[in-house]
């Protein structure tokens, strides 16, 4: 895959292949250490500013301001991007997006599980 489309904040945008760097920001944020919620705290924040920090550093530095409108367009975004760089199997975020719309559980996920190791 060589380019992503993504629309946030309102606007479509296109990023190019993940950089080193990016790869490492977003492997950084799915390792982070759980909250007590059990969750992982700004690990999607984290995740949608590294891909967006190469072609649209502007926007990078928004992330916390951003209207996704729904949990579920959330996620649907940070799955992408996890897949688009190989973080994830795509069949299980595929799986995982398919259950997420049986429950209706809102909620910040951490779509997919990472397939690296630290």
């Amino acid at each position: 895959m060589q380019s992503l489309t993504l629309e946030v904040d309102g606007k479509t945008i296109t990023i190019g292949p993940l950089t080193v760097g990016q790869m490492e920001e977003i492997q950084e944020a799915l390792f982070k250490p759980l909250a007590a919620s059990g969750l992982r705290k700004g690990a999607d924040r984290d995740i949608i500013a590294a891909a967006l920090s190469q072609d649209h550093p502007e926007l990078a530095k928004s992330v916390g301001t951003m209207r996704f409108g729904s949990i579920r367009k959330l996620d649907s975004t940070v799955r992408e991007i996890l897949k688009f760089g190989g973080f994830v199997d795509e069949k299980a975020t595929d799986k995982a997006a398919a259950d997420s719309g049986k429950d209706g559980a809102a909620g910040e996920s951490n779509a997919g599980a990472p397939t690296g190791q630290p």
